[in-house]
């Protein structure tokens, strides 16, 4: 009896199929992901006191200039409710700098690490393919800015990486 019972354990062991729930390697992709980002900087630029230099008007808007490894974008800084720079990692794998020019005589700069992770996902019309965006470090003005808490998920609302600079006005 024990023999029949085994036997009846090891067939209904190996008759189980997963095979629909492994992605084969030479397997093409029917769509793409489109993820949104990682993450987003927002940046507020604040004096001695706590104020803030861009809701103030201290900084313009019209002023701002940005750079992206070398080439200026012509859409300029995203300005989120008149208190932040916005900014969105992009660029290449590996080190990316965004040169962000608050006027014609000051420059600040934001350095960050990113790579890319390749995800596959299948749904009932197939396997669907893309790449996120997974950030490694950031630097604003050569400091390091602590990025462990961000969470980096593909969910909306896009995570915030908060960075507050102190900015010596007269």
């Amino acid at each position: 009896m024990k023999v029949i019972y085994t036997l009846l354990a090891l067939c209904a062991l190996f008759s189980c199929n997963n095979d629909d729930l492994v992605i084969e390697e030479e397997e093409a992709c029917v769509g793409v992901i489109d993820f949104a980002p990682s993450a987003v900087f927002l940046i507020e630029l604040i004096d001695e006191n706590g104020t803030n230099l861009i809701e103030n008007g201290f900084y313009a808007e019209d002023q701002f200039r940005l750079q992206l490894n070398g080439s200026y974008w012509n859409d300029g800084l995203g300005v989120s409710d008149e208190k932040f720079i916005r900014l969105y990692p992009a660029g290449g794998t590996g080190d990316n700098r965004y040169l962000i020019h608050l006027s014609e005589s000051e420059t600040d700069t934001l350095d960050y690490n990113i790579s890319f992770l390749e995800v596959k996902s299948r749904s009932d019309r197939g396997l669907f393919c893309g790449e996120k965006i997974v950030l490694n470090s950031v630097r604003y003005n050569q400091i390091e800015i602590d990025t462990i808490k961000v969470p980096q998920s593909s969910g909306i609302p896009t995570p915030a990486i908060p960075i507050t600079v102190v900015k010596n006005v007269l």
